[in-house]
């Protein structure tokens, strides 16, 4: 078992059946192993370790696959690199659900076709656009995004955008994607959705939830907010930190309930109790300054709850508009 451990861990996770047969282990013991549940079947002909395999999330086991794939068809001298929602993948985007199957671009200018679980894109490739990725060829982050949104529906492709260009990590710059999507790559088949995702993605988004909001914001014909609101008394001091703000109707959007004054204090100790209790305080701040607030939590974006949701922020809107509290507070995009 050890020597299929160091097989397994060179390869990244995966062991051939080769490589099995060469470290002396035959076709009957493999099957064997694979019955009494030591090796998990990755693809034909491909195979993990069980315990390794089983801890990994959904995500990280179709790399595995996708590894495996890569590898194999590099060593039988084609010229692909791993593409669209696989590259995705190598460079860690988010994505809502693990992908079906697995991209790869030929660099040779051969025809396109899906066998055996692998899609084969053909298209042109600058030689700047592929990039080493834990030693795979996979497109660059930028071209990436752009081409794994071509794939997705709307909300999705928003997540996967936002993953790339998101200020506190990404690996693409937004106007690079931007420009991608509007300009370089305008001609291709599926680029109306990447270009959507694009303009609902805000790299000033902390979280999968917030970009999902926004996304619900677009579908249902809301205006866009300003993301990351620093609110300010008149007098400078600090209430806290949303996640949206419509200034024009004095509207606060948050996501899952909670208002991002904690964030200052990294080193806070608050009972969740405590914490409640200091966010409530902080909403009652808000509406002193004249603002209205709406939260929105995972529920409220299941897509069975989605019209009801959009019914709840028309409604905060029309709170706010009617009730035209005399505002007293100062929004800025950074802070003091």
């Amino acid at each position: 078992m050890e020597a299929i451990e160091r097989l397994a861990s060179l390869n990244g996770g995966y062991i051939r059946t080769g490589q099995l047969l060469r470290a002396e282990i035959s076709p009957r013991a493999i099957a064997r192993m694979v019955h009494d549940g030591d090796l998990r079947r990755v693809r034909h002909g491909t195979y993990a370790l069980a315990p390794t395999y089983d801890a990994l999330p959904g995500i990280a086991r179709y790399l595995v696959a996708a590894h495996s794939v890569l590898d194999k068809l590099r060593a039988l001298g084609q010229d692909v690199a791993g593409s669209h929602l696989t590259a995705c993948t190598a460079h860690g985007f988010e994505l809502l659900r693990v992908p079906g199957l697995i991209d790869v671009t030929r660099l040779d200018g051969r025809s396109g076709r899906k066998v055996a679980g692998v899609t084969y894109h053909r298209g042109r490739l600058d030689p700047a656009e592929v990039v080493s990725v834990v030693g795979r060829p996979m497109t660059d982050p930028v071209r990436a995004a752009v081409e794994g949104a071509t794939l997705l529906e709307v909300e999705p492709a928003s997540v996967l955008i936002w993953s790339a260009v998101r200020t506190d990590g990404g690996l693409a710059p937004y106007e690079a994607v931007r420009t991608a999507a509007h300009e370089q790559f305008r001609h291709w088949d599926g680029i109306d959705v990447a270009r959507t995702a694009v303009d609902i993605a805000d790299p000033r988004c902390e979280s999968v939830g917030e970009v999902r909001s926004l996304y619900l914001f677009w579908r249902f014909g809301f205006p866009r907010p300003a993301a990351q609101q620093w609110i300010y008394t008149a007098d400078g001091d600090l209430v806290g930190r949303v996640d949206f703000l419509w200034d024009d109707v004095g509207l606060v959007g948050e996501f899952d309930g909670l208002l991002k004054y904690g964030r200052l204090r990294p080193d806070a100790e608050e009972e969740p109790g405590d914490i409640v209790t200091s966010e409530k305080l902080r909403e009652d701040a808000l509406r002193r300054l004249g603002l209205e607030v709406v939260r929105i939590t995972w529920s409220d974006l299941d897509p069975s709850n989605a019209a009801a949701t959009a019914a709840y922020v028309q409604q905060k809107f029309n709170d706010a508009r009617a009730i035209q509290r005399r505002r007293t507070y100062v929004a800025r995009s950074e802070p003091l």
